[in-house]
């Protein structure tokens, strides 16, 4: 039989579980009544996990993928807007940015959001004011939502195809 050694957190209603003879990290899954392997891709000492994407300081992690408009290049102003309006949309809601990165074709926001802000009201809010900054929109106005993961490579794709 073999013997393990493990240690357990306990905040407010998840269960967090380390294993020293292992890499992976389990959380306790209330709702089927055990123990279960968690991603560490998102995992530090402050969040606590009640999906793969976490929740840290009273606000759950949302992933946004963006669709620039075709034809749409980034300049200078329009990217030092683009960053303001973010900032205060940021703000107004009491968002916080863990990063936002740019590809050829959209942008991906890695968010936290507060319980009462919808984060629908948050991105299109985004979009409709960075939509006014240029003569042609910079970006689509449908979006890709997740707070379960972030996004790979695929479900990006398959969601932009949807645009060409």
């Amino acid at each position: 039989m073999l013997s393990v050694a493990l240690r357990v957190r306990t905040w407010e209603d998840f269960g967090f579980v380390e294993n020293d003879n292992f890499d992976k990290k389990f959380i306790w899954n209330d709702k089927e009544g055990k123990v279960e392997a968690t991603s560490d891709s998102l995992f530090d000492s402050k969040t606590f996990i009640g999906s793969e994407s976490g929740i840290k300081d009273n606000k759950m992690r949302f992933f946004f993928v963006i669709a620039f408009n075709k034809n749409f290049k980034f300049k200078d102003k329009t990217v030092s807007s683009f960053i303001n309006i973010l900032d205060n949309a940021s703000n107004s809601f009491n968002v916080e940015i863990e990063s936002c990165e740019s590809f050829m074709d959209y942008m991906l926001l890695t968010t936290l959001i507060p319980f009462d802000v919808p984060p629908a009201q948050f991105i299109e809010s985004v979009i409709d004011l960075s939509n006014k900054i240029n003569k042609k929109p910079i970006f689509i106005e449908k979006y890709f939502v997740s707070n379960m993961n972030k996004p790979t490579i695929e479900e990006v794709m398959d969601f932009l195809k949807e645009f060409n």
